[in-house]
């Protein structure tokens, strides 16, 4: 038993690894008495909602996935805060990338649907944003309906942002 603990505080102490969030897992590093090596902190990123200006509509996209689904969801408001519309989407794909690209492209097609001519997409995509300026980067899954996309925005006052800057 005290090879079998030293050898396991011998390598859990030269070990660099970071310690997980598990109680079970704390108490058993615990007896081996290992030094444990606590995550860093997450960063935190104030993160401000700007009204756009009179007359604009501005939509805010996000997405969400896990193992096993994936789904993106986009909200439009007025120059007011007031809200116009809500959408959830289930995607079939499940990939981050593509329901990125999804909740913007739902978003313009509601825009236009609804004859909203100012629009302001915010997304947390550097890849949807950068996409409006280069197509080369959208899947080729979806190039077909981003490209749709790109001219109903040539018709509109159009304006896409990342929500950090």
């Amino acid at each position: 038993m005290n090879i079998i603990k030293s050898n396991t505080a011998l390598c859990g102490n030269l070990s660099t690894a970071v310690a997980s969030n598990s109680l079970s897992n704390f108490v058993i590093l615990k007896k081996f008495e290992v030094t444990l090596h606590p995550p860093k902190a997450p960063r935190i990123i104030e993160v401000l909602w700007k009204h756009p200006p009179p007359f604009w509509v501005k939509c805010n996209t996000d997405k969400s996935t896990t193992d096993h689904t994936a789904a993106c969801g986009g909200i439009f408001r007025d120059h007011l805060s007031d809200i116009l519309l809500c959408f959830p989407e289930k995607v079939d794909k499940v990939c981050a990338l593509h329901a990125e690209f999804f909740g913007a492209i739902r978003a313009i097609e509601l825009a236009n649907k609804f004859n909203w001519r100012n629009l302001w997409l915010e997304c947390d995509s550097t890849f949807v944003i950068n996409a409006i300026r280069n197509k080369s980067q959208v899947p080729w899954s979806l190039r077909n309906r981003w490209e749709n996309c790109l001219s109903l925005v040539s018709s509109m006052n159009f304006l896409a942002t990342h929500v950090y800057i």
